[in-house]
């Protein structure tokens, strides 16, 4: 199969063939009420808006015939009455044309188009795997910063957090680390 087909076929597959509608009833402290969606919409669940104020955000909430969702952006526009849709599975398909981009939360990359689609969709709230049948951690990595390999040694296949106050440098460690890492890629999320 070719790559014009391949990507066909991916793109069929994610066309929705039923939209479930409901209507933005009420907007308060950063939340959107959303009537006629109760039914179908579980915790987690996106949903798209139309209108004005058009839009995208996460289902927090059911309460009765009542869902919240919180808004991924701004509520500017937004407007009781306006449209509100639910979208079915929004699991993103990675593929290696990500390599070298940055993109939005939204699966977007940073110009505004659509990230390309991989072969197969990766749910965003997978089980982490068992322990002991995790692949153990490798060789040590060379991270460019001589601090860090001294009193912070990190190995290949490793994960680290990086907490800290706001305003104290955390952006300008991980694009330290990012631009000198010995690796072929690196994913910061």
């Amino acid at each position: 199969m070719n790559i014009l087909t391949q990507t066909l076929n991916t793109a069929l597959e994610d066309i929705e063939t039923n939209r479930w509608w409901g209507r933005v009833s009420a907007i308060e402290a950063g939340v959107i009420h959303i009537d006629g969606l109760s039914d179908i919409a579980r915790i987690g669940d996106r949903i798209e808006i139309v209108g004005e104020g058009a839009g995208s955000g996460e289902v927090i909430a059911i309460k009765d015939d009542d869902v919240l969702a919180m808004p991924d952006g701004s509520l500017t526009g937004l407007a009781p009455g306006d449209r509100a849709y639910f979208v079915r599975d929004p699991h993103p398909r990675p593929s290696n044309a990500w390599i070298g981009e940055v993109l939005s939360s939204d699966g977007r990359l940073m110009d505004g188009r659509p990230a390309p689609a991989g072969d197969r969709p990766m749910p965003l709230d997978a089980t982490a795997p068992v322990a002991t049948e995790r692949r153990g951690i490798g060789d040590r990595l060379n991270t460019g910063l001589a601090i860090m390999d001294t009193f912070l040694p990190l190995c290949r296949g490793q994960r680290i957090g990086l907490f800290a106050g706001s305003g104290v440098g955390k952006s300008m460690l991980l694009g330290e680390l990012a631009r000198g890492v010995e690796a072929d890629i690196v994913i910061v999320a």
